[in-house]
Parts: structure tokens; C-alpha cells; sequence
């Protein structure tokens, strides 16, 4: 399965798991941008480091 079409089910599974805020939202958003573009190289380059910080606090 394409990267492209694996990826936005995870992020929405993530984003589930966190309480409402920046971090849930930038998940949603990044899923948002990759399903509507189909390359994650078309999503912006914001969008796609708020998304990589918000996964990386998973842990806190």
C-alpha cells in the first residue's frame, strides 16, 4: 500500500488518542493535506513540522 494512503489512517488513530489542542490538530491537518494532495512533498513544509513535533510528544 502507497505510503501516502497508510499514512492519514495512522495519524487520525494518533490524533485520536490526544486531548483536544495544538497537537491533536496538527495531525488532523497534516492527514488532511496528504489525503487531499496524494504526495506528501505537496503538503507545506509547516504543516508537515507542526505534524513531525506534535507526533514526537507522544511520549510526554
Amino acid at each position: 500500500m502507497p505510503f501516502h494512503i497508510s499514512t492519514p489512517p495512522h495519524l487520525r488513530r494518533t490524533a485520536r488518542r490526544r486531548p483536544d489542542g495544538p497537537d491533536r490538530d496538527a495531525l488532523l491537518r497534516y492527514a488532511d493535506e496528504l489525503e487531499e494532495k496524494g504526495d506528501a512533498s505537496l503538503v507545506s513544509s509547516a504543516v508537515f513540522r507542526a505534524a513531525l513535533r506534535a507526533h514526537g510528544t507522544e511520549d510526554d
